[in-house]
């Protein structure tokens, strides 16, 4: 197995999961980005008996998760309702937070390493980047100068700098370097590529109706805890009438927003597309 070693694969030929006496792998998920991403990885290592969990924690951020206080989160129960949902659609082996098998398993596979359960630190570790990373703004300035405060408070920004794991897969070369510079261990990055993001000609063969059109996608700020400002997107009713153009809105996934209170705002001549679309880029 060597720890999910680093391959040159093709994404879009997974090889069917079999079963058999192989090494056990629970492959933690998150967002639907994240859990289509662990559920490729493993569709390619046929020689691994995957399990798989929605993302979880303990200690003080479990407290908050039943608290409602990471809702907008990975941890929140609104994506965890979201990724099983998948993982049972799909017919995946569920290991729920490990409790079955927990120290049976001979790897765990997660999206982050942002926070990293307590009894996850004792087995070995494979990290997946998910994406790009946040920018360096206030939390991650403020973590940096107060080391107590948690690396996931950070956001992103900080992924790759706790050094729990064995193996950081990670996008690019340029990404490696990226991490390296804020304190990831060098020897223990892979250049691997992520599986969501590689392989973008895919998205040529599409049902998606519309061409030409004007692409707005908000961002993941009211994820992590930066001020909403998506009423900056609010566009003025005799400017929109102006603009000769479709505009089609994608919000990022953990956005709520009904389309009654867009329009609202005063977006006329606009199409909102699906939270979880993949493939329907025009």
């Amino acid at each position: 197995m060597a720890l999910l070693q680093p391959a040159c694969v093709s994404w879009n030929a997974p090889t069917a999961l079999t079963s058999g006496d192989r090494p056990r792998v629970l492959f933690i998920c998150g967002s639907l980005n994240q859990t289509t991403q662990m559920h490729q990885i493993a569709r390619h290592l046929p020689e691994l008996d995957p399990y798989f969990t929605p993302f979880f924690c303990d200690g003080i951020p479990e407290q908050m998760r039943r608290l409602g206080l990471l809702d907008r989160t990975i941890a929140g129960w609104r994506w965890r309702k979201v990724c099983m949902r998948y993982l049972r659609a799909h017919g995946l082996a569920l290991d729920f937070e490990g409790r079955q098998r927990g120290q049976d398993h001979d790897l765990v596979v997660s999206c982050t390493d942002l926070f990293v359960p307590r009894w996850v630190q004792d087995r070995p570790l494979v990290i997946v980047q998910e994406g790009i990373t946040d920018p360096e703004r206030f939390w991650y300035w403020t973590r940096k100068v107060l080391p107590f405060i948690p690396r996931w408070a950070a956001g992103t920004a900080f992924s790759g700098t706790s050094n729990l794991y064995d193996r950081f897969c990670v996008a690019s070369e340029g990404y490696r370097d990226h991490f390296v510079s804020r304190g990831a261990d060098p020897a223990r990055l892979r250049v691997t590529g992520i599986p969501n993001f590689d392989d973008c000609r895919r998205y040529h063969q599409n049902a998606f109706p519309h061409r030409g059109y004007l692409l707005v996608c908000t961002s993941d700020a009211r994820e992590t805890m930066k001020l909403d400002k998506l009423k900056v997107l609010s566009i003025d009713k005799n400017e929109s009438n102006s603009i000769d153009m479709l505009i089609e809105f994608k919000f990022e996934d953990y956005d709520d927003i009904s389309f009654g209170k867009f329009t609202n705002w005063g977006a006329n001549n606009c199409s909102f597309k699906s939270k979880f679309f993949n493939s329907s880029l025009g």
